[in-house]
């Protein structure tokens, strides 16, 4: 078994596109498919639960003005809650990330495959368009 040093490193390489982690883990796939599983299944289960809260709290505010309707009323104010939970951007963005850590945790404990996290891939492509950009009187 690896120490929690070489996972923790396994967890943040897992999570880079795979062109930057080259250097840093050549020749351990089986320690980036444990870092993308375990990083997935957190991720997934963190953002998971926080989207229920969410999801719950608004809820709870919009329960009290059907709590006197029937039971066709409750239904259809559910279904309304729920397509309304898709349009705040907060609850947007925990359903985005939860997906993505269930992508990363099948990529990682079926498919035995690493996978990078997106938001560390858009990030990276951001720094190396306008950060690392050449200077024009360096050409």
């Amino acid at each position: 078994m690896c120490s929690a040093m070489e996972t923790w490193n396994a967890i943040l390489a897992s999570m880079w596109p795979q062109k930057y982690r080259k250097w840093r883990f050549p020749e351990a796939p089986p320690l980036l498919v444990f870092g993308t599983w375990v990083s997935g299944l957190a991720e997934w289960t963190i953002f998971g639960v926080l989207e229920y809260l969410q999801f719950r709290k608004h809820f709870l505010a919009q329960a009290d003005h059907f709590a006197q309707g029937n039971s066709g009323t409750q239904v259809a104010a559910l279904a309304v809650i729920v397509v309304a939970e898709l349009f705040y951007p907060l609850s947007l963005l925990l359903i985005l990330m939860a997906a993505e850590g269930f992508i990363r945790f099948v990529s990682g404990a079926i498919l035995r495959e690493p996978m990078p996290s997106l938001p560390v891939v858009i990030g990276v492509r951001l720094w190396d368009r306008f950060v690392r950009r050449p200077h024009p009187q360096t050409l």
